[in-house]
């Protein structure tokens, strides 16, 4: 995956972040619902983008640990 980062210089930066994000994607075909495959895929973009916006790692890790906690808050409220 991080592949397509390297070599943007060759590739349109939109398309890399596609490629990853359907990538990404497809390795969590555990999922049943395309609902689910959306979010997984805009999350993906999202994260894609800002790791390629900040020319860093540590944006995109706080997205997810971020996104962790609001998932792991949202199932303690079911409980």
């Amino acid at each position: 995956l991080g592949v397509n980062f390297t070599k943007r210089k060759a590739w349109n930066e939109v398309v890399a972040i596609l490629i990853s994000s359907i990538l990404f994607v497809g390795l969590h075909a555990r999922y049943e619902y395309l609902s689910s495959f959306i979010c997984l895929f805009l999350f993906s973009f999202v994260v894609g983008y800002a790791r390629l916006s900040s020319n860093s790692l540590c944006l995109p890790i706080a997205l997810h640990a971020f996104s962790i906690a609001v998932g792991v808050g949202f199932s303690l409220l079911l409980i």
